[in-house]
């Protein structure tokens, strides 16, 4: 196989995801599966190839599935300070906004709103769209639910 075939995975040291891919999966999963060590300059991820068996075996999942749960975006708030091993306190300081404000973001008793997902950019790097996605998912999700029930 030669590398302008190869699947590459990146793992970033904050936590963010690379991939680059051929157009095909035929193009990768060639022959019996095997294990490959691509090596980066932050560390090596190890990759499983899979058969074409294996990929034929794979069920896609349904177009209309739903989860019937639901995660508030402070969630991933509450995650992504802890990996940057801060504090409530400490970010609000950074953030400029009351901790209070933070703690209800984090509960899940206030909304990300398109300033707040601006700041949250800016304070930890993360796209303003992935902070609003996480909320507007939210929010259609609570909605169906109460649909659901109604």
């Amino acid at each position: 196989m030669n590398t302008s075939s190869m699947v590459e995975v990146r793992q970033h040291a904050d936590g963010t995801t690379a991939v680059r891919m051929p157009n095909t999966v035929d193009d990768v999963v060639k022959g019996d599966c095997n294990w490959t060590a691509i090596s980066w300059p932050d560390g090596i991820l190890i990759v499983r190839l899979l058969t074409d068996d294996e990929v034929s075996d794979w069920k896609p999942l349904h177009a209309s599935w739903t989860p019937d749960w639901s995660v508030h975006p402070g969630e991933t708030l509450r995650e992504t300070l802890h990996a940057h091993g801060l504090t409530q306190t400490a970010f609000a300081e950074k953030f400029g906004r009351p901790v209070q404000v933070i703690n209800s973001i984090i509960n899940g008793k206030k909304s990300i709103t398109a300033r707040t997902a601006l700041d949250l950019e800016a304070a930890l790097g993360i796209s303003a769209e992935f902070w609003i996605s996480l909320q507007a998912n939210y929010n259609l999700s609570v909605a169906r639910q109460r649909r659901a029930t109604t």
